[in-house]
């Protein structure tokens, strides 16, 4: 399985051994340092609209409470699934709200590098094991360049932060609400770093899957 929450999810159905098997997200762990914009958000995500069946990203959810502090800015990041609801989200946003569809791979990078913070709200209005985020590739990229993560407390997000002991879990919009007006009164407080991640790098990947074999 992709990580240590799917294989806690799945244990209570199977009984045989279960491994883990990250996924390769990252050629090496990044040590670098870069120049953050204090007051932006990155989220990245699949744009359509939520339904009982799907990893739901809540998009809307993170507008909604975006619209309320201007001080800060949100950059939303994704492909279009659903024409007709990506257009009732641009409708909703305020002027420090963007949504970016289908960019580069290189301008992605770039914003992430930049923000300061990364936000997932996989799973935030739901309550299934299934549409919560078992891995969350966009969140280890944002790890990758050092981004502060705030994500909904249930998936695997949510393991790797208490484990890392790095980024906010949050368990519903107005916990969000209250870490956004904290940031803007306290932003110094937090600190983005750069903590280890080999498990997802290329190595690892192979290292792995070479003991499994064996």
């Amino acid at each position: 399985v992709n990580s240590d929450y799917t294989k806690e999810h799945l244990s209570e159905f199977y009984d045989n051994k279960i491994d883990i098997v990250y996924p390769c997200c990252i050629n090496e762990n990044n040590d670098l340092q870069y120049s953050k914009n204090n007051t932006q958000f990155v989220m990245i995500a699949r744009i359509f609209k939520p339904n009982e069946s799907s990893n739901n990203k809540y998009i809307d959810v993170a507008i909604k409470e975006f619209n309320k502090f201007k001080e800060l800015n949100l950059i939303i990041i994704g492909s279009v699934k659903d024409v007709n609801y990506y257009n009732e989200l641009n409708k909703q946003c305020s002027e420090n709200i963007k949504i970016l569809i289908d960019i580069s791979d290189e301008e992605k990078n770039k914003i992430i590098q930049k923000s300061k913070y990364y936000i997932s709200l996989t799973g935030i209005n739901d309550n299934s094991n299934y549409n919560y985020e078992h891995f969350g590739i966009s969140y280890i990229e944002g790890l990758n360049y050092n981004c502060y993560p705030i994500c909904f407390y249930k998936g695997y997000p949510s393991l790797h932060i208490n484990k890392t002991f790095y980024g906010t879990t949050i368990r519903n919009s107005n916990e969000l609400n209250i870490i956004l007006n904290d940031i803007i009164k306290n932003n110094d407080k937090y600190c983005n770093k750069s903590i280890n991640l080999y498990d997802f790098s290329h190595n690892n990947y192979i290292d792995t899957l070479n003991k499994i074999i064996d």
